[in-house]
């Protein structure tokens, strides 16, 4: 596994588990030191308490195994999930998340680095050179998350965005407990992490927010249709030949810019209260001058104590380096934009596999989420399991 988050933690669950391969066969590369690190980083940063996926969303085997674990260790679990949908606390996650990672020793699979190449054998296996060792491997899965770079909103290219009080919310740099309670704080972003951000920092730190978007907030449980976790949208996708036609419906069918209900009702109340603004238009320019951040946001000046973009990842292929070299190497298919072309199973080519966002052109817009994990796992057992 060439990554080592949820998605590569949970591949590495199922591999040894439903597929019983040794564990001596499995690695998972991941330059950090934990599994999941860089998913505790951007839920804390974000200050997340519920998860948007329901309970069936987690990195266990059964899919009420959440729940199960819940009413087992949580005397008042009641309190760990919110409706609609069940979904679960951010604590009650990862809680259960690290007794499956230690009940199944997942931790001992894992080399800290990273992929830097990766060569084809003449008998088809494969050796990947990372940047403690080199590993010969007969098959590899590239799950590499979120590793696209930062989005930030089109600025003039001068912008000065390197201030300490100018962060990007992913930015393993970023720290809520920086920000000091009574701060002004903008945030730029329309979406569920943008909201979330507000709402702690409004109600816990009593910051003064203004939130800077460019369009309106959409209200939406999930960031795509439900259908997109089973047949009834998937087997459009599967009829479509055409790649591009396929990257096209995957996405329209993104619902950015969007959160829950509960959310929504938060944001409402700290407005009403008089704890935040939201503003809809277009930022123009940024720069730090001592301890202030100025900007200007619809003709107009704004001056505050620090500016956080909430605006995710860009929308460029993960490990697009990696994914390159490989598709150039292997004469691999991608689209117009690099997206690999694979097959019912994610399979790129024979023992190259692909999963999240990489997947997507087979798992829809739900492929780089933990359901899109799930559903990728099923395939994987039914490829292999035969």
């Amino acid at each position: 596994m060439i990554g080592g988050g949820v998605q590569g933690t949970f591949v590495s669950h199922v591999l040894s588990v439903r597929l019983g391969v040794s564990r001596d066969d499995i690695r998972v590369l991941d330059p950090h030191v934990n599994p999941l690190a860089r998913w505790q980083q951007t839920t804390d940063a974000c200050g997340m308490r519920f998860l948007r996926s329901p309970a069936a969303h987690h990195v266990g085997i059964r899919t009420n195994e959440l729940l199960d674990w819940t009413r087992a260790n949580c005397p008042d679990w009641r309190r760990e999930y919110l409706q609609p949908y069940l979904r679960p606390s951010l604590a009650c996650w990862n809680a259960h998340a690290k007794s499956v990672i230690d009940e199944h020793r997942l931790e001992e699979m894992r080399i800290r680095g990273s992929a830097l190449d990766i060569h084809r054998s003449d008998d088809g296996s494969f050796h990947v050179q990372t940047s403690v060792e080199s590993i010969h491997s007969k098959r590899i899965v590239l799950a590499t998350g979120n590793s696209q770079p930062l989005h930030y909103p089109a600025l003039p290219v001068d912008s000065d965005l390197a201030g300490e009080r100018i962060r990007h919310l992913f930015d393993p740099a970023f720290r809520r407990s920086d920000i000091q309670a009574g701060e002004n704080v903008v945030i730029v972003g329309s979406g569920v992490s943008a909201a979330q951000l507000a709402i702690r920092l409004a109600g816990e730190q009593g910051c003064r927010i203004q939130v800077l978007t460019d369009g309106m907030p959409q209200l939406s449980w999930f960031d795509s249709d439900p259908g997109w976790n089973g047949p009834r949208l998937l087997s459009r996708l599967a009829a479509i030949a055409d790649p591009e036609e396929r990257q096209r419906m995957v996405s329209e069918a993104r619902i950015r810019g969007s959160f829950p209900g509960d959310t929504a009702a938060s944001l409402l109340e700290c407005t009403i209260l008089g704890k935040m603004t939201m503003l809809t238009g277009r930022l123009e320019s940024v720069c730090q001058a001592g301890n202030c951040v100025h900007l200007r946001f619809n003709d107009e000046h704004l001056t505050t104590d620090r500016l956080v973009f909430a605006t995710g990842f860009s929308t460029a292929v993960p490990a697009a380096p990696l994914v390159g070299q490989l598709s150039a190497r292997l004469g691999l298919p991608v689209s117009s934009c690099g997206w690999p072309v694979v097959n019912q199973y994610c399979e790129w080519a024979a023992g190259v596999l692909v999963c999240g966002a990489l997947a997507q052109l087979e798992l829809g817009p739900v492929s780089r989420n933990i359901s899109g994990i799930r559903s990728f796992a099923r395939r994987l057992v039914e490829r292999y399991n035969a």
